[in-house]
């Protein structure tokens, strides 16, 4: 019996499902594994999974191979030991896998109630109930759907059920040709099961079935239910240049496996953290199934003088900045070769004493102090979601500076952690909020105290949602608000706020609020929105009771003794995940002394 399955995601698209049926399932390039993945970029023997008697969770060991092994975007020691739950990310080479247990093969649900549809006719000898599927559906799981066939008629009758309205390869029919007794009914179970590809569109599919009695072909019954399908996530990186050399740039491939935009963040890492890693567009968004060529550079931040060429290996690592949070990494070699070569040693000798003997010479004329200079300062990205927590990166390079420090007008800043080298191209992340247009200034402070400042303008830019559904907006966060308007399918809404309750989002500028559940924002997550003060919320309305009636003595009374009482509606549950967000501490003006 299989204790759950592996999905295998190729840079070139394809995905491959392995049940994992065996204790112990050995996973690499050689045809001795249990799972044979023929990429020169996964070891001969590069990871076994193991499972005692049947319970989870699973462990996962890396077999010492060449190119590591990633579980969730870190990379495990070579012969490590680590248990997967299910859900994890696992990189191999340039491949992604994710292992899912038999408990999570399914997609779990709470059956809420559903409306079944009745069809008749006096002509047609039957009639068909449909029950349409209780919940949405994303690709790679799958949804039921009940119809149900009833003979009325006094013979034998033989049944077609056809279905339209969604690609034949989603839909199943438990029994799309029957025959029925007179006077019998058989209920039939359709099930949906949406492609885990990126063209399989997430939204709304209007699905219609159809069904014929052969004695009749031209009376069919049909009936018409909706089937919504949720987006997926997902994304390969394999690297197009393993070996660089300073200067030259290393090139690598970017591929959006899911069904909805994909926004990414780039970061590197080195050995030793001895290799500045840059991207000239650091944040990047893709659409369903774009396949993006991405470029970056890898540079010493000392240069090494003498010396034979040694190899440093180097990490790119893809973050995603939707709710799903997956993290990619793919690794490279830069080539590093000495300033001079060995040869020149004994001139260098020479030379050095000379310039030790001119340098001891010239001190006296360098004991004045030196004004700071900033040689370059930029912030990126160059345009801001307002009011929404996100992280920038600045850069700079400065000369003969003994303070640095960072002022923000009028940005709430968090600048925790960080740690910088003066004199250095410096890559530093901040975490803001910005709520209009704002500013960062960086002060460089010298020997002779004189402070040079460079100012970097922050262009701003409301966040948007698309709605996944038409969906009512209320004049608070809440159903027990008024209904001001009605958002249509893919209306596109610029926010401002959220609730406490992270359920409700402000609609910029028409102070109505919609439900986080019927949103799509795929540049932002709705938890890192600014959260409204209390004061802020409109009082949400009370029940109103007409007052007592007043009886008045006439020939003929006539008391009203109805009063009327307006109930407040319940507020609707949202089931929006609520993904990790970057705490902040605001912090104004951070120094760094050198």
């Amino acid at each position: 019996m299989a204790y759950g399955k592996l999905e295998v995601y190729w840079p070139d698209g394809p995905i491959e499902s392995h049940w994992l049926d065996k204790p112990t399932v050995g996973i690499g390039r050689s045809s001795g594994n249990d799972i044979v993945l023929d990429t020169n970029s996964v070891s001969r023997y590069h990871i076994v999974l193991t499972i005692n008697g049947n319970k989870q969770p699973i462990q996962l060991q890396d077999l010492a191979s060449v190119n590591g092994t990633y579980v969730d975007g870190k990379r495990i020691k070579p012969n490590e030991t680590v248990n997967l739950q299910g859900g994890e990310e696992i990189m191999i080479g340039d491949l992604r896998l994710i292992y899912i247990p038999t408990v999570e093969d399914t997609q779990p649900q709470n059956r809420p109630e559903t409306h079944t549809i009745r069809i008749a006719t006096v002509q047609a000898p039957f009639n068909i109930e449909l029950e349409p599927p209780p919940n949405p559906v994303r690709p790679g799981a799958h949804m039921s759907a009940q119809l149900t066939i009833s003979n009325t008629s006094q013979e034998v009758e033989r049944f077609f059920v056809e279905v339209e309205g969604v690609p034949q390869e989603w839909v199943r029919v438990e029994r799309a040709e029957l025959e029925l007794d007179p006077g019998m009914q058989v209920p039939l179970t359709m099930t949906f099961k949406p492609l885990r590809r990126s063209d399989s569109r997430p939204g709304d599919y209007n699905v219609l079935v159809r069904v014929r009695a052969k004695s009749k072909p031209d009376q069919a019954l049909q009936a018409m239910m909706v089937l919504h399908v949720l987006p997926y996530s997902g994304f390969g990186i394999v690297m197009g240049t393993p070996r660089v050399t300073k200067d030259a740039p290393f090139n690598f491939r970017i591929h959006n496996q899911g069904s909805a935009p994909l926004p990414l963040m780039l970061s590197g890492t080195s050995s030793n953290q001895s290799l500045a890693i840059s991207f000239p567009y650091p944040s990047l968004s893709l659409a369903p199934g774009e396949d993006r060529l991405v470029q970056g550079f890898a540079r010493p931040k000392r240069d090494r003088w003498v010396g034979p060429p040694r190899d440093i290996r180097f990490d790119v690592i893809a973050h995603s900045q939707d709710a799903a949070g997956f993290v990619a990494a793919v690794q490279g070699t830069f080539v590093e070769r000495a300033v001079l070569p060995t040869w020149i040693l004994p001139i260098v000798g020479v030379v050095g004493f000379v310039v030790v003997a001119a340098c001891l010479a010239g001190l006296l004329f360098l004991v004045r102090p030196r004004t700071a200079k900033i040689d370059s300062f930029t912030v990126e990205p160059t345009t801001i979601l307002r009011n929404v927590t996100q992280q920038i990166t600045l850069r700079w390079r400065v000369q003969n500076a003994q303070r640095l420090s960072v002022q923000t007008e009028p940005v709430t800043l968090n600048t925790t952690n960080i740690n910088v080298d003066l004199n250095q191209v410096t890559s530093l992340p901040l975490t803001i909020i910005v709520a209009d247009v704002g500013s960062i200034t960086l002060i460089a402070t010298g020997e002779d105290g004189q402070p040079i400042t460079q100012t970097r303008s922050l262009q701003t830019t409301s966040p948007q949602c698309s709605l996944l559904i038409q969906s009512d907006a209320y004049t608070g966060p809440g159903q027990n608000y008024p209904v001001r308007t009605t958002f249509k399918l893919n209306e596109v809404v610029a926010v401002d706020r959220r609730d406490a309750s992270g359920n409700w989002i402000r609609v910029e500028g028409q102070n109505t609020w919609l439900p986080v559940n019927t949103l799509q924002c795929a540049a932002f997550t709705p938890n890192n929105l600014v959260l409204i003060s209390s004061e802020q919320i409109p009082a949400t309305p009370t029940p109103t009771i007409a007052p007592s009636p007043t009886f008045t003595p006439t020939a003929t009374p006539t008391p009203s003794m109805t009063p009327s009482v307006t109930p407040t509606p319940s507020p609707i549950p949202s089931a929006t995940p609520d993904p990790t967000a970057i705490p902040a501490t605001p912090s104004t003006s951070p120094t760094f002394n050198g």
